[in-house]
């Protein structure tokens, strides 16, 4: 199965001084020093859309142990599986600082 994508087209238009490219949607007019190239793109949908995560935490009053989170494991598993950089830090509740 093929990922949704979007598919865009346009005119790139380059000068020979170096400066900033244009795009434009229909062919370009071009000056003596401008060159036209037509692109296509497509990209995933994927691209534009943001991951949203949720996470329940509980924690038994009555722990025996510490309670400990491998910060750095859940940063890198999820790093592998969105395919983009994860950061997690970790505040105590306000007022206990």
């Amino acid at each position: 199965m093929t990922a949704p994508v979007i598919k865009y087209s346009f005119w790139l238009v380059f000068n020979d001084a170096g400066s900033a490219p244009r795009c434009t949607k229909n062919p370009p007019a071009l000056a003596i020093d401008e060159r036209a190239m037509w692109v296509k793109a497509e990209l995933p949908r994927s691209l534009f859309t943001r991951p949203q995560m949720t996470a329940t935490i509980q924690v038994n009053e009555v722990l025996q142990e510490p309670f400990h989170v491998d910060i750095e494991a859940a940063e890198t598993v999820l790093s592998e599986v969105l395919g983009a950089t994860v950061v997690f830090t970790v505040q105590p509740p306000e007022g206990q600082i």
